[in-house]
């Protein structure tokens, strides 16, 4: 392994991923991080200092260690010699960060830190919206996965439940016809127990039929306050800015729905985010919300709630909003 090398031959402990250049697809994939491959030429007169004063230390790693999985190998190795023919690599050290398979940085031959946090920051800056994108599809397949697995220990158990109801009615029906001398007496039993029967399925028909109307009920009044959420909010939200306003006074808002729609808006930065909440509002994505309390916001990278004091925060305190931002649309 690369790592144990490394450790042997210069003394630095990286943390490698211990597994396969397949494996660490996967995991990456799995886990929505970006994955860096290192390609490592022992005879280069460079890789000792590079390994010591740029990838091997404690900030390089700090910085690549949350969202990203870091995958070595050597060139004098078959699978290494193979990559550095894919990637073109010409020039050594080269590191590659991929994203979904895709290459989306190539950095080769001897740099320094500062050279690699620039190129690093302006390669997130271009990627982490479509890393936050990922990690909430990663989530959410999980919730599904968690989801299917208890529904389909509901249905064991059912079906379970249902077998043995079904040997309690054949040692009924067997203990019946042994006990011919009480038939009488059994199907007395039987009317009693029938009348109750109905009688009990009376009075949960009209049960329902009142419930029924009282749901009926909740819905208008339901419906009548989306309506009147909707347009109150019409009301309260302000004209988007004109055309003519600088751009220094305004910001870009794209709200992301759960169906994957996407919405664009401008704001005057001295609006209050409030106004956020009323144009969601007004959104035919939202026709069933009457507030904002079924409704939050995600934004930024790690993806992270967004908060503000109603009535008194504006745009302009909120630095991830300015001058742009992309913000995800969540159901509580």
């Amino acid at each position: 392994m690369l790592a144990d090398e490394v450790k042997q031959q210069y003394g630095l402990t990286i943390p490698f991923f211990e597994g396969t250049l397949e494996e660490a697809q996967r995991s990456a994939a799995q886990t929505a991080k970006y994955l860096i491959l290192y390609l490592h030429s022992p005879l280069h007169e460079n890789t000792g200092a590079y390994l010591r004063e740029v990838l091997g230390t404690d900030e390089i790693i700090a910085l690549l260690s949350e969202s990203c999985i870091l995958f070595g190998v050597s060139v004098t190795e078959k699978k290494g010699h193979q990559l550095a023919t894919e990637l073109g690599a010409h020039a050594f050290p080269f590191v590659a960060a991929l994203f979904r398979r895709k290459v989306i940085l190539r950095l080769q031959g001897y740099h320094t830190r500062e050279v690699f946090r620039q190129e690093w920051r302006l390669c997130t800056e271009d990627w982490d919206t479509y890393l936050a994108e990922e990690i909430s599809l990663v989530t959410e397949r999980a919730a599904r996965e968690q989801a299917r697995a208890a529904d389909e220990v509901a249905a064991s158990e059912m079906e379970a439940a249902d077998r043995a109801l079904l040997e309690e009615l054949q040692r009924k029906e067997q203990a019946d016809r042994q006990a011919t001398a009480a038939q009488k007496a059994a199907e007395a039993k039987a009317a009693v127990e029938r009348a109750a029967t109905e009688k009990q399925e009376k009075e949960e028909r009209e049960r329902r039929e009142a419930e029924e109307a009282r749901q009926r009920a909740l819905e208008a009044q339901r419906q009548q306050q989306k309506e009147a959420a909707k347009e109150q909010a019409s009301g309260l939200l302000h004209e988007e800015p004109a055309e003519g306003v600088p751009a220094g006074e305004t910001v870009q808002i794209s709200v992301r729905c759960p169906s994957g729609k996407q919405y664009h808006r401008r704001f005057l930065r001295s609006d209050l985010v409030d106004q956020l909440s009323l144009f969601v509002l007004t959104l035919d994505e939202l026709a069933d919300a009457t507030d904002m309390s079924t409704v939050r916001f995600v934004t930024g990278f790690p993806p992270a709630p967004l908060e503000w004091e109603l009535g008194v925060t504006t745009f302009r305190d909120v630095k991830s909003l300015c001058p742009r931002a992309v913000v995800l649309l969540r159901r509580c």
